[in-house]
């Protein structure tokens, strides 16, 4: 556990399971907050003043624009008012935002709230204590909590440190283990939460802080934020959960994911990743078996417009998941950067379902999409059971360590994307004006056989699997491939499908490849 240490010099109020006017004995005890490393945010790039690029062939005039005018994603971008600079912009607001969201736990800590500690041992308890108290910094003294109800906390000014307690389920797991409710100043610490259904929901908050808790064994999901702002989830750790570790949903903004451990995840489905950023409509917050089980319910982009927004993904190591390690499903402008992502089944990070002008930078992808562990089940789902397996029983068909489907004026600058199966970074159809720049890909050939082979960057044009009405299925134009170094076991270091049109390809380098350096199919 990633445990918080607080500065403060505090008297402790001793309770049990509800609140007492009892003055205590004076305990003053000295303590100092750990200081926070530094972010490995790097500083914000202008792609088109560093590469010197072309203008976007993003007119109606040209023809990757009117193709893109024709399908959701572009209709969606041009009535929120995004475009080729939107993405720039979110990434020059990046700093300010990680520094504002840091500061947000330290700056509540110094302030003088009341004292008091927890003695009980159900949460139902501490309900009780947290009503009564209001306003108060409020630490837990047993070593185990019974969940017997969902904890949830509102208002404004509320610290529960857990100090490592750890959370057991009782006899019937509640939906959420810790609710945070249309709250502002609040923070919970240090907790343990060990089996139940889901664990910690933050609804419509601002100014809430998720810091140094274990989340492990559950049915669902870890840590769920809903709507709100400037919500810091951060050095958490998150592991054997069946569904997804973080989930970003609705319209949060300006909030800070940052230096959490997530690994080892057992669900198969896009919406099961390490951490999720999604935009459907569903409710997860008041029913979440309904909102994430193995799909989403179908939903088109261009009716899609309550998204996460400028939110910031830093620092955080996603491992060895049975889905994907971030799974961007229409986000837009935000930033996600210099994130350990390795050897998840499925693909590392995605951009799809109108992700539109998000920042993928200084992040380090290596040895994902091998479809390790995935049920005939599921792979008949995905489409590719009759593809067959491998003989070393995975699926045959294999999942690039980038993928962008169906997405628009995203930046994926700067990557390390090393040995995935699936080809290194791919634009899967309907991918428009992203400017893919400054990546080292290597060997990201690794899942080859006689059926398939992979490229280092591929411009796709993919056809549908079965008939849908929330994706568009066209070639990926109109995109800017710059400066990329491509090396080692791929089959050709840039493939152009023939329905992608109008995309530059300038300046890259390429070594190693067993066939074309750039391919074109007539």
């Amino acid at each position: 556990m990633h445990a918080i240490v607080l500065a403060l010099a505090v008297v402790i109020t001793p309770l049990g399971g509800c609140s007492t006017d009892d003055q205590p004995e004076a305990a003053v005890t000295s303590m100092s907050l750990a200081p926070l490393e530094p972010s490995r945010l790097s500083p914000p790039v202008d792609l088109r003043r560093l590469y010197d690029l072309p203008p976007m062939r993003d007119g109606a005039h040209d023809e990757a624009g009117g193709l893109a005018l024709g399908t959701q994603v572009g209709q969606r971008s041009e009535r929120l008012g995004l475009g080729e600079r939107t993405a720039q912009e979110a990434w020059s607001t990046a700093p300010d935002t990680v520094a504002a969201v840091r500061e947000q736990l330290p700056a509540l800590l110094e302030r003088s709230l009341p004292q008091r500690a927890f003695n009980g041992t159900r949460l139902s308890e501490l309900a009780e204590l947290l009503a009564e108290a209001g306003s108060a910094h409020v630490t837990v003294v047993q070593r185990t909590l019974v969940a017997d109800t969902s904890l949830t906390i509102s208002g404004q000014e509320v610290i529960v440190d857990f100090a490592g307690a750890v959370i057991k389920p009782g006899s019937t797991s509640p939906v959420w283990t810790i609710e945070i409710r249309d709250a502002r100043h609040v923070a919970v610490l240090n907790a343990e939460i060990a089996g139940g259904a889901n664990g910690i929901l933050v609804d419509a908050g601002t100014d809430v802080s998720v810091v140094g808790n274990t989340l492990h064994d559950l049915s669902q999901n870890g840590i769920v934020v809903s709507g709100g702002s400037q919500v810091a989830i951060r050095s958490n750790v998150l592991h054997g959960l069946q569904r997804s570790g973080i989930v970003l949903h609705g319209d949060v903004t300006d909030s800070l994911l940052e230096g959490n451990e997530i690994h080892d995840l057992t669900g198969h489905s896009n919406w099961h990743a390490g951490i999720v950023i999604t935009d459907r409509s569903g409710d997860i917050a008041a029913d979440p078996a309904a909102f994430n089980a193995y799909g989403v319910a179908g939903e088109a982009i261009v009716d899609r417009q309550r998204s996460p927004i400028r939110n910031v993904v830093v620092g955080n190591e996603i491992r060895d998941g049975r889905s994907s390690g971030i799974y961007n499903d229409g986000g837009i402008a935000n930033v996600l950067a210099a994130n350990d992502i390795a050897g998840n089944a499925k693909e590392g990070l995605c951009l799809d379902n109108g992700a539109t002008a998000n920042v993928v930078s200084g992040n380090t992808v290596t040895d994902n999409g091998n479809r390790w562990g995935q049920p005939d089940e599921v792979l008949e789902i995905d489409s590719v059971l009759d593809e067959g397996r491998a003989p070393d029983g995975t699926a045959i068909a294999k999942l690039p360590g980038i993928s962008i489907d169906n997405a628009i004026y995203n930046e994926v600058h700067a990557n390390t994307v090393t040995g995935n199966f699936g080809g290194g970074i791919k634009m899967v159809r309907t991918s428009f004006f992203n400017v893919i720049s400054g990546n080292v890909l290597t060997d990201n050939n690794r899942g080859r056989s006689d059926r398939f082979h992979f490229f280092g960057i591929e411009l796709g044009a993919a056809v549908p699997d079965a008939a849908v009405s929330d994706l568009n299925f066209t070639g990926s134009s109109g995109n800017l491939v710059v400066a990329n170094q491509i090396h080692g076991d791929h089959y050709s270091g840039i493939y152009v499908a023939a329905a992608s049109i109008q995309n530059e390809i300038i300046g890259n380098e390429i070594d190693g490849v067993a066939a074309f350096e750039v391919e074109r199919p007539s």
